[in-house]
């Protein structure tokens, strides 16, 4: 019996451990029915979240489509939260939570910026380059395939949090509910400054539903969306960075007639352009 047999026994007998608050699985789905059996075993010991690491689910097509459905009826039968499935993770070092796979996870720092994305390995991409800038990290989110926790309820789980917050770093990939996210951004901006990346200023919707299972809205319609919820567009990785350092200083208050200060004339009227 190996040791993940052994766990799995526990949980079903007399000795189940109480108390449990939340369950992690990466079990893949050439072995589906263990990982639903521990996800549904998980709730029954008192998990009330859940993540699931695995791939191959709505991501896949075909069978997977079945897959993710199985597991959809598991957190709607125990009430369980369940972040995933195919995410590496999220983090909150200054709780010392990692709940990641990702070799340096730990080593990020604590700090007061959070980066929700649409896309595990992006999330932590995000957080080891925020970390080079001298920048810790608050919360950070990798959706995944967003079955149950979108990045709409993270955000506006941050939105509601009553101590200090730092800028949000959003990383979109793919939407279930635009409305909802931008309702989102709009009630957290209203707090403090959105940095979004969107996904898909190139014909790459079809990778992006490989990666996540999820639909790329118009690159266009999306950050045209999002900036009237207030929240900052950027074109890369780098960008969204550099934003939210800067912004991390503070953010100025909005201004009906803004200034621009130029040093040459010569692009001038393209910048000009840009904010008119």
């Amino acid at each position: 019996m190996t040791e993940a047999d052994r766990t799995r026994a526990d949980l079903t007998g007399a000795d189940r451990p109480t108390g449990v608050h939340f369950g992690q699985t990466g079990v893949q789905n050439e072995r589906r029915s263990t990982g639903l059996g521990a996800l549904a075993e998980a709730a029954g010991a008192g998990a009330r979240a859940a993540l699931v690491c695995a791939g191959g689910f709505a991501e896949a097509g075909g069978p997977g489509l079945r897959y993710q459905a199985d597991v959809a009826a598991v957190v709607t039968a125990t009430g369980v939260r369940l972040l995933g499935p195919n995410t590496s993770g999220f983090l909150a070092p200054g709780a010392d939570l990692v709940a990641s796979f990702v070799p340096g996870a730990g080593s990020i720092p604590a700090g007061g910026i959070s980066v929700v994305a649409g896309s595990g390995g992006v999330f932590h991409a995000i957080a080891f380059l925020m970390g080079a800038a001298g920048l810790g990290l608050h919360l950070g989110v990798g959706i995944g395939n967003g079955l149950d926790v979108t990045a709409a309820d993270v955000l506006d789980h941050l939105a509601a949090e009553a101590g200090p917050l730092g800028p949000v770093a959003l990383h979109v990939e793919g939407v279930t509910d635009g409305r909802r996210l931008v309702e989102a951004v709009e009630r957290l901006t209203e707090r403090v400054p959105v940095v979004a990346l969107v996904v898909g200023r190139t014909d790459v919707g079809d990778l992006a539903r490989s990666h996540t299972g999820a639909l790329t809205p118009p690159w266009r319609t999306a950050r045209a969306a999002l900036r009237a919820a207030g929240a900052v567009l950027v074109d890369d990785e780098r960008e969204l960075v550099d934003a939210v350092v800067a912004l991390e200083k503070g953010r100025l208050p909005a201004a009906s007639r803004p200034g621009v200060g130029l040093v040459t004339g010569r692009r001038g009227p393209r910048y000009c352009s840009l904010i008119g």
